[in-house]
């Protein structure tokens, strides 16, 4: 399967991995993304047994599918050989005991100064009409919602975390959750089909 590329802007036509990444930006600056994401065929046991070479390529074999096998073994072998200062190449620290990360050399900080800006700068560009930095926006916080979740996952956990939240908010509180909710589900049938 042939996994094509499309803007997230929804304009132009569809390109294969490497047009997309020739291109850096689609015609009306919108980054490119897959138009459908593969199946990993690949279970998590067999995942966690592998180098971190063997399961970049795994993954990235499904989305870069007009690259050889030979390419994609080479530009991944050069990309993650003994520069790194562990052969771990992405270790997990624990943080007070429940969170984990990336180091900070491979990733920028998240503070939560960064997120709630990027929820405002949303709302503003969602009830402006601002489509482009909308979407821009909206991109962000979904991004911004991988670094909340706390390693191992407990969805019991989460689920109890978020009714106690939830709980406690006031009747006017709940309802304004419930609006933005709205908005949220609506920009991402919107932006993410």
């Amino acid at each position: 399967m042939q996994v094509m590329y499309q803007s997230t802007r929804g304009k132009g036509e569809p390109v294969t991995a490497s047009q997309a990444i020739l291109k850096g930006l689609s015609e009306d600056g919108g980054l490119f993304v897959p138009t459908q994401i593969p199946a990993l065929d690949v279970s998590m046991d067999e995942l966690s047994r592998m180098t971190y070479q063997e399961t970049a390529y795994q993954v990235m074999s499904r989305l870069l599918t007009d690259f050889t096998e030979e390419e994609l073994r080479t530009c991944i072998n050069r990309a993650y050989d003994k520069k790194f200062d562990t052969d771990v190449i992405a270790p997990l620290k624990e943080a007070d005991g429940a969170y984990y990360y990336l180091g900070k050399w491979i990733c920028k900080e998240c503070t939560e100064s960064d997120a709630t800006d990027c929820v405002m700068m949303y709302h503003m560009c969602r009830n402006n009409h601002e489509e482009p930095d909308t979407n821009m926006y909206f991109q962000k916080l979904r991004a911004f919602s991988d670094f909340a979740l706390e390693v191992p996952c407990n969805p019991a956990k989460t689920k109890e975390d978020l009714t106690a939240l939830v709980n406690g908010l006031s009747a006017e509180d709940l309802t304004k959750l419930q609006e933005q909710v709205s908005f949220f589900e609506e920009d991402l049938v919107k932006y993410c089909g």
